[in-house]
């Protein structure tokens, strides 16, 4: 589980392709025990975990480290990972411990899929800039105006839905563009984007349970009551 509040943008070191998937190996200054072999790590917003982890006799002058994932063929597929470049930065987040403060909102790292960009530009007198994403329909019902979404497993807040276009709107503030990777993307690009986990639920519960509401409802007898 994480948080949406990106910890650290980490640099791409290595990606090797195989049949089977790839292996993403990045440089990061974090500290080693968020880093275990075998921990779970957010990063672009994807779950991953961490295969590899560099000696202390590799590192760089800064006190980086290599950490290297495997990216299997659906992740591969469902995200952007595999168009990484080396020096590309990533959104880097360990996963929440329990006492830790929940300051964005819970993300899960099982991305939704790829939003397309439709614009990416500043907003006037503001020092933030405005990001619009196209959506698939599918993804329209789990979309509240005001709501979390996290985009390469960021945190924001949905100002805006026009559903008739399929998109929404978010305002990036000046601190979110300067801690995280987002002011790389370019408009006609695609992010890796999560909605809101306990929405879907609700979403999902919602649509199983009420038709058979319905139909219970339309079978009992005139005049009975449904309490």
């Amino acid at each position: 589980m994480f948080t949406g509040l990106v910890q650290e943008c980490a640099e791409v070191w290595a990606l090797e392709h195989s049949e089977d998937g790839m292996l993403l190996t990045i440089l990061t200054s974090r500290d080693p025990k968020d880093l275990a072999v075998g921990a779970s790590v957010c990063c672009n917003g994807v779950c991953l975990t961490v295969l590899t982890v560099s000696k202390g006799e590799s590192e760089d002058s800064a006190g980086r480290r290599l950490v290297s994932f495997f990216v299997g063929p659906t992740t591969m597929v469902k995200t952007q990972l595999a168009t990484l470049k080396r020096y590309d930065r990533i959104n880097l987040e360990p996963a929440l411990r329990m006492g830790d403060p929940l300051g964005g909102h819970h993300v899960s790292g099982h991305v939704d899929g790829c939003a397309q960009v439709r614009k990416f530009a500043p907003m006037e007198s503001t020092g933030a800039w405005e990001l619009v994403l196209l959506l698939e329909e599918s993804w329209l019902d789990w979309v509240v105006e005001h709501g979390s979404v996290a985009v390469r497993g960021t945190s924001l807040t949905i100002a805006s839905v026009d559903r008739q276009a399929r998109q929404l709107s978010i305002m990036l503030i000046p601190h979110t563009l300067a801690v995280t990777n987002l002011p790389n993307i370019k408009v006609g690009s695609l992010v890796e984007i999560e909605f809101d986990m306990q929405i879907k639920a609700l979403v999902q519960t919602a649509k199983r349970i009420l038709p058979q509401l319905v139909k219970y409802t339309q079978a009992m007898p005139a005049g009975q009551s449904h309490v």
